[in-house]
């Protein structure tokens, strides 16, 4: 018998935890109910893309299913406003950097390059000057983001 209690206590945490899962899912489940049209308009007018705003949503709302305690509801709507949020900035900015190499190719050039040149002095200069010009935009576009 001492066995059978031994094992209610062990299922317990595990149906806790299914339980609450469930109810994450649930709540997530109304949260993309109520909101998603919102929150994927608001991404749309921040990415100028509905096709990525929709995937910044979907992965707003996977980050939110991953939460081991999602607390209450509204606090999960903020928490996904915020997260989508977060995800387009980092697209915006990961696009600047994308703009930026394809109107400056010159700076990166000397990153894709297969190094037979490296051996000459002349080279070996321009390369570090080109490393340094590339350092110094990407401190500059740190600082301007923050």
């Amino acid at each position: 018998m001492r066995m059978a209690g031994t094992d209610e206590q062990q299922a317990g945490p595990c149906d806790e935890v299914a339980s609450r899962s469930d109810s994450t899912a649930s709540a997530v489940s109304q949260l993309f109910r109520d909101h998603n049209r919102m929150l994927v308009g608001y991404l749309t007018s921040r990415l100028r893309s509905e096709q990525e705003a929709k995937e910044v949503a979907q992965e707003a709302y996977v980050r939110l299913l991953q939460l081991q305690d999602p607390g209450t509801p509204s606090l999960l709507r903020a928490y996904l406003f915020k997260t989508a949020t977060n995800l387009a900035i980092d697209r915006l900015r990961h696009r600047r950097v994308q703009h930026q190499a394809e109107e400056q190719p010159e700076l990166f050039e000397s990153l894709t390059a297969t190094g037979i040149e490296s051996d000459d002095p002349a080279n070996q200069l321009v390369e570090r000057e080109q490393t340094a010009r590339i350092l110094a935009a990407v401190k500059e576009r740190q600082t301007a983001a923050e």
